[in-house]
């Protein structure tokens, strides 16, 4: 083995902001949970507080403008979802949550332009659900084979964000809420 492999210096992660969107599904407590743990590094005094920017994205059809007021259940969808990640990103004392709904007309997009809007230093999100679908390329569809948990819109994500984006891939028995 040789010398430097056994001197290697592990490099602390510490990231001020970090972007988390939810999705309203069982798995957002983990998500939150995560990035709150890569924040939570804030343990000098006078150091600025790491941030979570947790957003929810509703996605909007073509036919409605991004400014239009969203339908009710939808919005009370994302208050409860961005509730209940305030809630456990508020359980490490050293980091600050900030919440927010953004409007977009795909969930992917709204994410990535988020992270470039706000220059966060990465991106923390759960993969999603697997699907029933199964054979993709090879029974005629359209796309390569992926990973389960890796949707359209973690694919569209990892392949557009302006930073790293970290998976928290999903538990067996969790999926959406």
């Amino acid at each position: 083995m040789p010398e430097q492999a056994l001197r290697k210096n592990v490099q602390e992660l510490e990231f001020a902001s970090i972007l988390v969107p939810v999705f309203g599904t069982k798995l957002d407590d983990d998500i939150v949970g995560t990035a709150g743990r890569l924040a939570d590094t804030a343990d000098e005094p006078g150091e600025e507080r790491p941030r979570l920017e947790v957003i929810y994205v509703m996605d909007l059809p073509l036919t409605v403008p991004l400014d239009a007021p969203p339908p009710r259940d939808r919005v009370e969808a994302a208050k409860a979802a961005l509730k209940r990640a305030k809630e456990v990103g508020e359980e490490y004392e050293s980091v600050e949550v900030e919440t927010a709904v953004i409007s977009a007309r795909s969930v992917g997009a709204g994410i990535v332009d988020e992270a470039r809007r706000r220059g966060v230093e990465v991106i923390v999100m759960g993969g999603e659900p697997p699907t029933r679908m199964r054979g993709g390329a090879v029974l005629g569809g359209v796309g390569g084979s992926r990973p389960p948990e890796v949707g359209e819109v973690t694919e569209y994500v990892l392949k557009k964000a302006p930073c790293p984006v970290l998976v928290t891939a999903p538990a067996r028995g969790l999926g959406s809420a």
